[in-house]
């Protein structure tokens, strides 16, 4: 487990970038993505997870023992085969044997052991981030800090090795924590989210919490499309959100004013004349359409008028204002 209380760390006096006031607790077994712009204090946060920085305030508790950094084993001999690499990367006192029987059970697991004698120079880039991450698990960490892993692959290939890495470690109730840029990878792949932003934790949670709940504005408007609008809460509980009459079953103080969101899948275009187009692009399963009025949608049909609905539960609000 890993629990920070008050967390922070500063890179210099005069520098905004750093880690503040953070909490969090992290249980064995967590597969736990970091996110948040650039310079949101992602890598930061990691460097402290692995001791590799020292807090400047607060508590950091690591009950990990065996931790695997981003880059410790990133360095291969390309001269080597396989099987010999990884033997030579193992770092437990143990025998000869033992570490050959842990770098076969880690080829195993990553489905490579046809190219256990295969030098490092013939595989192809894919091969060889599978052979780094058998280096890793056959170390057999209890913790895993990735930073940004496997960004120079392509699409296809990243989600197959981010697949196997999210698996075995599920299967070894390995901890994973990594940081991605990649929205799509953090919401499939990930059990929580963390949402940093100028160092600040903005919210924890699951991905759909953090997809359909989010806790303030600034994640609202970071994770996925979105439709945010400031709308007038009556005594009843009625408002309306672009236009459409709605009816609020979370808890609302009547008369107030709040910030509202509803994702564009929620939204229902169907043809009509009431509302222009303003843009739209191919996304790949559908056209994204922007109206006049700047609400965001989906559809597969060709609009360049439309009406639209969708149900007040959808409606999340994030907050009064």
């Amino acid at each position: 487990m890993i629990e920070a209380k008050g967390l922070s760390f500063y890179h210099s006096e005069k520098s905004p970038k750093g880690i503040f006031n953070l909490s969090l607790k992290i249980p064995q077994g967590e597969n736990l993505c970091l996110m948040g712009p650039s310079g949101s204090g992602k890598t930061t946060l990691l460097n402290l997870f692995s001791s590799k920085l020292k807090p400047a305030q607060g508590s950091l508790t690591n009950q990990f023992s065996r931790v695997s950094f981003t880059g410790d084993y990133e360095k291969m001999n390309e001269k080597n085969v396989v099987l010999d690499e990884i033997v030579q990367k193992i770092t437990h006192d143990i025998s000869e044997e033992k570490k050959i029987n842990l770098a076969r059970l880690a080829l195993a697991d990553l489905e490579i052991t046809n190219e256990m004698n295969y030098p490092i120079s013939k595989l192809s880039q894919g091969q060889k981030q599978r052979v780094q991450l058998a280096i890793i698990f056959a170390n057999t960490p209890d913790l895993i800090l990735l930073d940004e892993p496997f960004s120079a692959l392509d699409y296809h290939l990243k989600n197959e090795i981010m697949s196997v890495l999210c698996k075995v470690c599920s299967d070894k109730k390995i901890t994973l924590i990594w940081s991605s840029h990649n929205q799509e990878h953090a919401l499939r792949f990930s059990h929580k989210i963390a949402i940093l932003n100028y160092g600040k934790l903005e919210q924890l949670g699951s991905p759909t919490n953090i997809y359909y709940e989010p806790s303030n504005l600034f994640v609202a408007q970071f994770i996925g499309l979105n439709n945010i609008q400031a709308i007038e809460v009556d005594e009843s509980s009625n408002s309306q959100l672009f236009n459409i009459e709605i009816k609020l079953v979370s808890k609302v103080q009547p008369n107030s004013r709040y910030l509202a969101m509803i994702r564009p899948e929620f939204i229902e275009l169907k043809s009509g004349k009431e509302f222009m187009v303003e843009s739209s692009y191919f996304s790949g399963s559908n056209k994204v359409y922007q109206l006049h009025n700047k609400l965001k949608a989906y559809s597969h049909e060709d609009l360049t008028t439309c009406n639209y609905s969708f149900h007040s539960h959808r409606v999340h609000i994030i907050g009064m204002i």
